[in-house]
């Protein structure tokens, strides 16, 4: 969605730099009744009698307009273009924190598996102790209390066996959540655990993030994008150039003038072609709060976007050490396990 959000701003960009093309077909109809008045004409006064007019014409028409020259749309076509590559990178970090979200979920069904196999065991282990405990009850070689114990503790492992029961439920629907899918769909998950210890050089891999990280260079990217769209807005108050022209063809008008007192006349006009074409040069003077607040806009989405580059660089070192030692943590781990 964002970037179909992003690739609009780039049409949008181009719509203001091609030229706009319309054609159009009209009709127009006029009517003036009990119209009166004088005219002046050789230094006389020439009353007019009271008429009737009424006017019709059909114009088809074809007209274009184009901006030759503006810098601010210019500007704001490679915002939007840096716009829309940050958004696919965005997308790309966003399936990797996918594929990352899914691979943690399934290790965390594998590890409920796993504990519900140990509730297993200490649930068989714990029945085992009160039938012992029980018969040794009856020859006389324990006290009761001995029994009520080893009772508990298998009423306590029956619930922590149905716990961890739930617990694989919950953490499969969880796993289903996040791959998509209706938890019934999921299958059966293989819990079989292999992992070769790696070394890793830090510096290797510090090197490695900074160069291929999606959401490091997509930042990067949304800070070309703002200063672009930045420099776009100061450059709305320079002057532009345009260019528009027009042409009708195969134009109809008729009038017709009927007065209170005397015979109706009518005049009728055709021409072929009737072409028209303007260079001008712009300069929106007394449009300067809207330019400012664009400004204004501009610098405070520049500033967010400075700032968020500068912390994913600052972060970015601590984070690479941080996650090596919690890495280098779970392989010792592993060992002592």
């Amino acid at each position: 969605a964002s970037i179909l959000d992003a690739k609009g701003g780039v049409y949008g960009a181009y719509g203001s730099l091609l030229p706009n093309l319309a054609l159009s077909l009209s009709r127009t109809e006029s009517r003036t009744e009990n119209s009166t008045g004088a005219d002046y004409i050789g230094g006389v006064v020439i009353p007019r009698p009271l008429t009737d007019t009424r006017f019709n014409s059909t114009t088809p028409s074809i007209s274009t307009s184009w901006g030759i020259l503006d810098l601010s749309s210019w500007a704001g076509l490679s915002a939007a273009r840096q716009g829309l590559k940050a958004s696919r990178l965005r997308r790309d970090a966003a399936r990797n924190d996918v594929a990352l979200f899914t691979r943690r979920q399934f290790y965390e069904v594998v590890k409920a598996i796993k504990l519900a196999e140990v509730a297993d065991g200490a649930l068989q282990l714990a029945r085992d102790d009160e039938r012992r405990v029980k018969a040794m009850f009856e020859v006389g070689s324990v006290s009761k209390s001995d029994l009520l114990k080893a009772q508990v503790r298998s009423a306590q492992s029956e619930f922590d066996q149905l716990a961890s029961r739930h617990a694989v439920t919950v953490q499969r629907v969880a796993l289903a959540s996040v791959m998509g899918i209706r938890e019934s769909d999921l299958g059966l998950v293989d819990t079989l655990l292999v992992a070769t210890p790696q070394t890793h050089d830090e510096a290797a891999l510090l090197s490695e993030a900074a160069k291929h990280r999606p959401d490091l260079i997509a930042t990067e990217a949304e800070l070309h994008s703002a200063r672009a769209a930045h420099a776009s807005a100061r450059m709305a108050r320079l002057p532009y150039v345009t260019a528009s022209g027009s042409a009708n063809f195969n134009g109809k008008s008729r009038n017709t003038i009927i007065p209170a007192t005397g015979s109706q006349s009518e005049f009728s006009s055709t021409s072929d072609r009737q072409l028209s074409a303007q260079v001008a040069l712009r300069w929106d003077v007394f449009n300067l709060a809207a330019v400012d607040a664009r400004i204004a806009s501009a610098r405070a989405r520049l500033d967010r976007a400075r700032e968020a580059e500068a912390a994913l660089r600052r972060n970015l070192a601590s984070e690479v050490h941080q996650q090596l030692l919690a890495y280098n943590e779970a392989v010792e781990q592993d060992k002592v396990a």
